[in-house]
């Protein structure tokens, strides 16, 4: 599956297209904001639920994508983040050009989708 600049079709899996949206929405809201629209109790939760809730608690679960064509002109993008990797192991923030460290990055565990290892969970 190739998803260009999170590009969401009629044949987007759902729950790619629910944390593409979500992450989307996260960029621009506070944590907040965002806990005020989860229910209190977490057995109620949706996809899009439970979704808000995997992104606002400390953040320890990343989705990455591949964008791009090809090992060579790819890259892995972490949903509602501006992390981006080559390889899936060495992370930079695309705003900075420097290497990820943050609290965050190093308690979290990041599912690759698509690319060269598509499907690969990197703790």
């Amino acid at each position: 599956m190739t998803q260009r600049d999170n590009h969401i079709t009629t044949e987007t899996p759902t729950e790619f297209a629910v944390t593409i949206c979500v992450g989307r929405m996260i960029r621009y809201i506070s944590p907040e904001d965002a806990k005020n629209l989860i229910p209190l109790d977490e057995s109620t939760d949706d996809l899009i639920h439970a979704t808000i809730r995997m992104m606002i608690n400390d953040c320890r679960k990343f989705l990455a994508h591949w964008v791009g064509h090809g090992v060579l002109n790819g890259r892995y993008e972490i949903t509602g983040r501006t992390w981006i990797s080559r390889d899936g192991l060495e992370w930079i923030d695309a705003s900075t050009s420097e290497p990820v460290d943050t609290e965050d990055f190093h308690n979290a565990s990041i599912t690759l989708m698509g690319g060269p290892r598509n499907g690969e969970v990197i703790e």
